[in-house]
Order: structure tokens, then C-alpha cells, then sequence
């Protein structure tokens, strides 16, 4: 509940600032976020040549939302980040292997072309993390 209210709060503070809605707003934000870092350096120039410096050292991201702060734009993005490796035990690795091994002597009896290169390639897959665990 307080965190809905904060929410309302920024949001009423963003549209005061910069004079837009909520939803104007967010589609000026999509539209900034699909130009390439040299419009994004060149619209920063036109409009905010004199309060924004140092636009060709920044990166996109940061040029974002230098830009969205000048013109009072307030949106929480989720920002990409890597997931986390997922860690898969030796002993989970070497059980896979040998679930493919054997799938892979049944498509050499049964003449699988298809099938053979396929598991090879995922024992060979799994070869390669279980050397990098080591």
C-alpha cells in the first residue's frame, strides 16, 4: 500500500515536471530508446546543448537517461542483466552423458542419421562444461 502511494507520488512529481502523462511519457522514453547513440547524441545536442556535456564519452544507457532526467521523464526500467549460471553438479553431467550414450547407440542400430549427429553433438556439449567445472 505505501509503495502504491510513493508510486502515485513520483508519478504526480514526473507529469508537474515535465507536462506529460504517464503513458506520453513512456512512449517518448520507447521512442528515445529506439534511436542509435548517435541520434540520441545529436537530438541531446539540439535541445540540451548547454546542459548536457560529455555526450561522446557516454553510453547509450547512460545517455538515456541523462536526456530523460533533463526533460523530466521518470521510468523504472529493468535493466538486462545476465542470468546467473545455473550450477549443475559433475555427477548430474555425467548422468546426461550416459542417457545420451546410450540414445546414441539406438540410433546407430537403427541407422538414424539425423538422431546420431544430433546426440553427439550434445555429448560433445556436454564434455565441454564438464571439462570447464574441472
Amino acid at each position: 500500500m505505501a509503495e502504491e502511494k510513493k508510486e502515485a507520488k513520483v508519478a504526480a512529481k514526473a507529469k508537474a515536471e515535465s507536462g506529460l502523462t504517464e503513458e506520453q511519457q513512456k512512449a517518448e522514453y520507447d521512442r528515445m530508446h529506439k534511436l542509435t547513440v548517435t541520434k540520441l547524441r545529436e537530438e541531446a545536442m539540439e535541445k540540451f546543448h548547454d546542459q548536457l556535456k560529455g555526450t561522446h564519452g557516454m553510453h547509450k544507457e547512460e545517455l538515456l537517461a541523462a536526456i530523460c532526467e533533463l526533460m523530466g521523464i521518470h521510468i523504472e526500467v529493468e535493466h538486462h542483466k545476465a542470468k546467473p549460471a545455473a550450477k549443475i553438479s559433475d555427477e548430474e553431467l555425467k548422468t546426461r552423458m550416459k542417457k545420451l550414450k546410450t540414445q546414441r547407440v539406438e540410433a546407430l542400430d537403427a541407422k538414424d542419421k539425423v538422431q546420431l549427429i544430433q546426440t553427439r553433438k550434445k555429448i560433445k556439449k556436454l564434455k565441454r562444461s564438464l571439462r570447464r567445472l574441472a
